[in-house]
C-alpha cells in the first residue's frame, strides 16, 4: 500500500495542486496532518470531495521533533499557522493560546504503516520540517519506508539556510534527496 503524508495540509489544496494532477495516486492512503483549529473545516470539506478517489486520513494534530504538547501560533494572515513562534510574526493576539498535540513522524511511520508499505512526504509545516527531517534521521526503519520527501523550506535566516544545506546534504548521503515543494 502507498502513502501520501500531507504535513501541513491546510484546507487540503494539495489534493488540487497536486495529487489530482495525475491517476499516479489514485487509491493512495492520504494522510492529512493539520493542527491549525481553523483550517479543520475546509480540510474536512475537502477530504469529502476525494473520498472517493482516496483513503483520507484526517490528522488534527502536529508532526514535530518530538511528541507532546506544544504552544501553537496563529498568523494574522489566513495561511501558514506554525509551531515556530519566529515564523509567524506578528502572532495573532486573540485572548488565548492554542496548546496542540504533536507527535513524530517516525513513530506514525513505524506504528501505523505495513512493513511492505511506502510512503510519501510533503512538508509544508512552517519551520516544523528542521526538527522532522531530524527526526527522520534517527529512524533508519521509518526511513527506509520513504521513497520521496518533497519539502518546502521556511525562514530566511542565515541560520536556518546553513540548517536547511546540512539536511539536504545528510539525506542526499542516505540515497533520499529531498527534493523542493513549491505550489
Amino acid at each position: 500500500m502507498n502513502h501520501f503524508f500531507d504535513v501541513g495540509a491546510n484546507a487540503g489544496q494539495t489534493f488540487a495542486d497536486f495529487l489530482n494532477q495525475t491517476a499516479d495516486y489514485n487509491g493512495w492512503t492520504v494522510w492529512c496532518f493539520e493542527p491549525s483549529p481553523r483550517h479543520l473545516a475546509g480540510l474536512l470539506q475537502t477530504a469529502a470531495k476525494h473520498a472517493a478517489r482516496y483513503d483520507i486520513r484526517i490528522c488534527p494534530f502536529g508532526l514535530a521533533e518530538k511528541g507532546g504538547l506544544a504552544r501553537f501560533y496563529e498568523k494574522v494572515d489566513p495561511r501558514g499557522d506554525s509551531l515556530v513562534g519566529d515564523f509567524v510574526v506578528p502572532n495573532k493576539e486573540s485572548g488565548y493560546s492554542v496548546q496542540i498535540i504533536t507527535a513524530r513522524c517516525s513513530d506514525i511511520i513505524l506504528n501505523h504503516i505495513g512493513p511492505e508499505d511506502r510512503a510519501l512526504v510533503k512538508l509544508d509545516c512552517e519551520g516544523s520540517e528542521y526538527g522532522i527531517l531530524n527526526d527522520l534521521l534517527e529512524s533508519p526503519a521509518a526511513l527506509a519506508k520513504i521513497t520521496r520527501i518533497l519539502v518546502e523550506w521556511h525562514g530566511s535566516e542565515l541560520r536556518n539556510q546553513e540548517e536547511a544545506q546540512r539536511l539536504m546534504l545528510r539525506f542526499a548521503a542516505l540515497g533520499k534527496p529531498l527534493e523542493r515543494w513549491v505550489l
